[in-house]
């Protein structure tokens, strides 16, 4: 299911809310039981001049362990990416109770995507044309990407990076929230991804930056939240949202 995949998509933010190079660990908890936790690395590399731009190079590894009716869930998983504003790509491993799957994702030239998927004695290799893939799970890790999926509210076509997998759904506004961030009150926006399997919700501060995330994992509520502020961005420009477009659409899951 990619409700249980996209526990591993839990951080986004932006430049303005990381410095150059950043570490961000999020408390993952089933009610007031932590289960698990993500931490997430960001190195953000300065352009140089107008041929090469800023560059964002991602480190995510994921852990949680918990029981989902009756049943032990262990969950670790690691994903890396390269990402610019304009393109990003990766490799994700993830291994859920000793299954193991390794998704390998380019975006060509020309838009279009190819996905290569590994578990032991298979090979699968998959193609999407650019239509297809508005965002990757991985944008909403990347310091600048993720502004996309906050700022383009409406119908988002989302490649997944723990299972090479599309799935579509509406995403619509929740309103302000304020939240307790290390002892820090912070004002955010709620967003909300609604998918026939489940709605998992976001709160985004309005520098960008990824405060909390709830979601469904096999029919146990989970939620990550961050467990403090990033160090401030000392150099480029700072970029805060002032506003969130409202659109919201029809839902429908994209199989293989």
């Amino acid at each position: 299911m990619w409700i249980r995949t996209l526990v591993l998509t839990l951080l986004a933010g932006s430049p303005a809310a990381l410095a150059a190079d950043s570490a961000l660990v999020y408390d993952i908890r089933s009610g007031d039981r932590i289960v698990g936790s993500r931490t997430v690395a960001v190195r953000v590399v300065p352009p140089d001049g107008d041929l090469i731009p800023e560059t964002r190079l991602i480190t995510s590894i994921t852990k949680v362990d918990t029981t989902v009716a009756g049943v032990p869930m262990r969950l670790h998983s690691r994903a890396d990416a390269r990402a610019t504003d304009r393109k990003i790509s990766f490799v994700a491993s993830t291994v859920t109770n000793g299954d193991s799957v390794e998704i390998q994702a380019r975006q060509v030239p020309d838009g279009s995507w190819m996905v290569t998927a590994l578990t032991p004695g298979n090979i699968q290799e998959m193609t999407y044309r650019a239509v297809e893939v508005d965002l990757t799970s991985m944008d909403l890790l990347d310091p600048m990407r993720a502004r996309l999926f906050t700022a383009d509210l409406g119908t988002a076509e989302l490649l997944l990076a723990e299972t090479g997998t599309v799935v579509e759904g509406s995403v619509r506004d929740g309103g302000p929230v304020e939240m307790k961030i290390g002892g820090v009150t912070v004002p955010g926006r709620r967003v909300e991804l609604a998918l026939p399997t489940g709605t998992s919700a976001f709160v985004w501060s309005d520098q960008g930056l990824l405060l909390q995330q709830d979601l469904s994992v096999l029919g146990t509520r989970l939620t990550a939240t961050l467990r403090a502020l990033p160090a401030a961005r000392t150099w480029g420009q700072v970029e805060v949202a002032t506003e969130f477009t409202t659109p919201g659409t029809s839902i429908h899951e994209q199989e293989l």
